[in-house]
Formats: C-alpha cells, structure tokens, sequence
C-alpha cells in the first residue's frame, strides 16, 4: 500500500499462457477492483516499436517498460474512485524479463547497471505470481492467438525463455506463488480471492 496515498496495488505476475489476465479481470470485476494492464492497452503500436528494435536497442526496451511502471503508478494515485486496483504485470515483470532478455545477448551488466541507476515506484502491497507447466501454457496460448501482436507471438514462441522467466519469479522474496495447471478458473479465482482478502485483513481493511 502506497501510505501517501492510500491505495492499495496488487500486481498479477507470471509469463505468457499462464492465465493473468483472465484471473484478473474476473476478480476485479467480482469485488468491485480496478483493473489495469501494464502497459496500457491503447500504447499498442508504441510497444510494438520498441519489441522490434530489442537486439539493436535493448535499454530502449527497458526504459519503455519502466516508463510504463510510471505511467500506471500515477494513473493510480491520481485516481479518486477508486482503492484496490489489479496491475496485470508490474515491476516484477519489468526486471525480471529484462534482466532474462538482457542475459541471451550476454548484456547482464548493462542490465544491473540500469537496475541500480533506474528508479521504480513504490512496490505493490502485494505480488501474485502464477504459474503454469509448458503444456498448459502453449494449450492456452493457441485459445488466444489470433488476439496476440507479432512482438508477442515472437516471446510467447521462445518457451524456452518463458520457463527461465518463470523460474526467475520463482527465487523472489515476497511473493505469493499460485499454480494453475490443470485447475479450473472456479477454483483458481477461489485460491486467489482468498489470498488477497487474507492480506488485506492483515492492514485492517474492511472489504
């Protein structure tokens, strides 16, 4: 929770195909959250600029990503409707892909560097990471492939890079992990809601 500002973050995390989105917009729209997707959906064509310029441009990438991070933030702090809001992918996702991509080009030290000299926002009250194995993952990445941009395609394909990712997730501090593999969305969005309201109880709020 951001304590000049009352609001309370929670960032859904985890790699492609293991269900953030459908999680997310599911449960904001039963409790009455907010949802948000990180970048936000409208910078499209700006994501795509900058995805297909990685290997020639790599902090160009990180700095689009992390000017995103902020984008959200503010958008969440400014915002007076609203107190609980569902980040789909967040600080987390920032570094952790980064520093994953950075590694396949052998630029890992210019990935800490950028991590030690780049400021982020205050952390989420909470982050939820989901999980999911390959086969689970690819099943649910075909379901919604013709809704992905290229740029995604082309990272959602490499499944070798997305189990690294996910093990990076993994080795976090801090983090509360939920694997969906072969669980229906009832019994996923049980498991999740009582995370949250389990931690939001520790804060004293009342739901």
């Amino acid at each position: 929770m951001n304590k000049s500002s009352n609001k309370i973050i929670i960032a859904f995390e985890g790699v492609d195909g293991v269900g953030k989105t459908t999680l997310a917009t599911k449960l904001a729209d039963l409790n009455n959250y907010f949802y948000i997707k990180c970048p936000f959906e409208d910078a499209a064509d700006v994501k795509n600029f900058y995805e297909v310029r990685f290997n020639q441009y790599p902090s160009s990438r990180f700095f689009y990503y992390l000017s995103s991070v902020w984008e959200v933030y503010s958008y969440i702090i400014n915002d007076n409707s609203h107190q609980i809001f569902l980040v789909d992918r967040y600080i987390l996702s920032t570094r952790i892909y980064h520093k994953v991509l950075f590694k396949k080009l052998n630029l890992i030290e210019e990935y800490q560097n950028l991590i030690c000299s780049s400021p982020f926002p205050p952390e989420p009250f909470l982050n939820i990471v989901f999980t999911a194995d390959r086969k689970t993952r690819l099943e649910r990445i075909k379901n919604r492939r013709k809704k992905c941009l290229t740029t995604d395609i082309f990272i959602e394909d490499d499944q070798n890079l997305l189990d690294e990712v996910q093990n990076e997730y993994l080795i976090q501090n801090n983090i509360c992990v939920i694997d969906t593999t072969n669980k229906s969305i009832e019994e996923i969005l049980a498991k999740c809601d009582k995370q949250i309201k389990n931690a939001l109880i520790n804060i004293r709020i009342s739901l």
